[in-house]
């Protein structure tokens, strides 16, 4: 019987495989045959990440009489039917999910069975008698010599051909619907996967061994589950037990019939079949539903309000996989293609629509979750309009309005805010109508991702003109160089400067003087002088006066001397002709007497 013989077969279908690594074995050993489509239930790949230690829970839901000495499972993903080689009574058990539904006679010992993903046809190598059968369903259709006693079935589905691995004559025949096309010679004494003597699995990765795994006693078939969680199920021989492995972990022991031999997997009900030598029987096991990776995204920056960031966000993907481990892990941008995650992401501004998800070993994949990230490093921008009269040096000689507006091109405006000098911070609702005086408005825009920006604005209002006094001048002048002189002074934007005007002539500057000397003829003369404030507001004023400088003109400059004379030699006439007025009225004096009087 082939029992003793597996160790042999194991290897020489391993040399095989690393030639053809399309290949899908199914044998005693536990190779199992092509499920649907093309798909490969080899464990090609399995320790390319670190274990991970999972929680299953499968249980035997059923257990089926078969034949006697039942080795090789192999599954058709054409028909749904499982294949239960029968070595002993030499014959197929063809079971759809629990129930055989066709026992098919076939050739001596038949130890393994594989499936044609091309033709759909099940091969069935018998070992006692050096042939394979080929079946269609549960129909014999051919029965094509082999070398010396065929243990493993092989199926290629790039070139479409079966390989089977005959132990006897150390070679691979070459099968083509039911013609041997070719027979390749491979080498004696091939390493095991399952070692029978140490209770061990070695886990293969390509040609190095990574992982040596103990399981139950004398292990045998293995089993992959190519669509579950991608574990592996070892058939021990001598504990009646089958060793359920996470990658490299040995998550689970099933109890089975006994000397569980081959194992197989169905891809269509995820069930698992133990072909058991000793009792005739083969145990269904159901393994838990597959569990998906659990995929979490991280984004890291600088947090903002209502979900936004304000600088660069840079974006992680994590997944975690209980079962087969994480294979890879997708993501798409915005509807973009998807694409492979490597490294954190980093997202300038804008908002991204990110989907992301992850797939593991066995094929499971999460469910796509979406995450939307926001960046707005930018703040706001602030306008000020002004308008009034303008007037010079940046003042408007108006009562001036002012209006704000705030504008993002990120996550928008939140609020817009001032202060009016030293007044309380108010929402913006409207223009701002600002009286004279120096004003200092601080506006304050927030957008919704709380950037901040501010906007200090001077705004300059002088409506009032300066004040401005002249000296006043005597009405008449009696010099030519006359003098004007004035005060003046304006209390919002100041004097900038004074100007003066003769007889309506031209404005001429003075700056800032507040006297003015000028020549002037005999006659009347205004002169007029402006005060102009640095907002270019300005007032005037005139004096009129007479210029006389005539010597004997009344209002000359001997005006006063003249009277005065005048008035003396009025006064010294007059005195004279009093005086001899006075002396011919009175008569002349008597003489006094002479001589010695009496």
């Amino acid at each position: 019987m082939a029992r003793n013989r597996a160790v042999a077969l194991v290897g020489a279908v391993l040399i095989v495989l690393v030639a053809l690594p399309s290949l899908t074995w199914g044998n005693a050993s536990g190779f199992l045959g092509e499920t649907r489509g093309n798909e490969n239930q080899l464990t090609e790949g399995l320790v390319s990440l670190a274990p991970s230690q999972g929680s299953w829970n499968g249980t035997v839901v059923a257990t089926i009489p078969v034949g006697n000495g039942p080795i090789g499972v192999g599954y058709s993903g054409g028909s749904g039917y499982v294949y239960v080689t029968n070595y002993e009574s030499n014959s197929v058990s063809v079971i759809d999910r629990t129930t055989v539904v066709a026992t098919i006679r076939v050739g001596n010992g038949p130890a393994a069975a594989g499936y044609d993903g091309g033709n759909g046809y099940v091969y069935v190598a018998n070992e006692l008698s050096n042939n394979v059968s080929v079946i269609n369903r549960t129909t014999v259709v051919g029965t094509v010599a082999v070398g010396n006693q065929p243990e493993g079935v092989g199926y290629d589905n790039r070139s479409g051909y079966i390989y089977v691995a005959n132990f006897g004559s150390n070679n691979v025949s070459v099968i083509n619907g039911t013609t041997v096309v070719a027979t390749i010679p491979v080498g004696i004494y091939p390493i095991y996967v399952s070692n029978e003597g140490p209770n061990t699995v070695s886990v293969i990765n390509g040609t190095t061994v990574v992982a040596t795994v103990p399981v139950g006693n004398s292990p045998f078939g293995v089993g992959y589950d190519s669509s579950g969680d991608g574990n592996v199920y070892v058939a021990n021989l001598g504990s009646a037990t089958v060793s359920v492995i996470s990658r490299t972990t040995v998550v689970a022991t099933v109890f089975v019939g006994t000397a569980p031999y081959g194992v197989g997997y169905d891809s269509a009900n995820r069930y698992v079949y133990v072909a058991n030598f000793g009792s005739s029987t083969v145990s269904v096991i159901s393994p838990p539903p597959p569990s998906p990776p659990v995929v979490t995204a991280s984004a890291a920056g600088d947090q903002g309000t209502n979900g936004w960031f304000t600088s660069p966000a840079t974006l992680t993907l994590t997944a975690t996989d209980t079962g087969s481990g994480v294979r890879v892990i997708t993501y798409s941008v915005a509807g973009g293609p998807w694409q492979n995650y490597a490294a954190p992401l980093t997202f300038s501004d804008g908002t991204y629509v990110v989907n992301y998800t992850a797939t593991d070993w066995a094929g499971n994949t999460a469910d796509v979750n979406t995450l939307v990230l926001r960046v707005d490093s930018v703040p706001p921008r602030i306008d000020a309009f002004e308008s009034g009269t303008v007037g010079a040096n940046g003042w408007f000689t108006s009562l001036t309005i002012v209006s704000l507006n705030a504008s993002d091109n990120g996550s928008g405006v939140q609020r817009l805010s001032y202060r009016l000098d030293d007044e309380a911070t108010e929402d913006y609702s409207g223009p701002i109508t600002l009286s004279e005086g120096v004003r200092f408005i601080n506006a304050t825009a927030t957008d919704v991702a709380g950037n901040i920006a501010v906007d200090p604005i001077e705004v300059r209002v002088d409506v009032t003109p300066p004040v401005l006094q002249p000296k006043a001048l005597p009405p008449t002048v009696t010099t030519g160089s006359v003098t004007m002189s004035w005060s003046g002074n304006d209390n919002t934007s100041g004097i900038s400067r004074y100007e003066v005007s003769v007889d309506g002539g031209a404005r001429q500057g003075v700056g800032m003087n507040t006297s003015f000397i000028v020549s002037l003829p005999d006659g009347s003369h205004t002169i007029t002088v402006w005060a102009v404030d640095a907002a270019g507001n300005n007032v005037s004023r005139f004096v009129t006066f007479r210029v006389d400088t005539n010597t004997f003109s009344p209002s000359g400059p001997y005006a006063k001397g003249l009277t005065y004379g005048i008035i003396v030699t009025a006064a010294a006439v007059a005195g004279l002709f009093l005086w001899r007025r006075r002396r011919r009225a009175s008569p002349p004096p008597a003489s006094p007497p002479q001589g010695g009087g009496a």
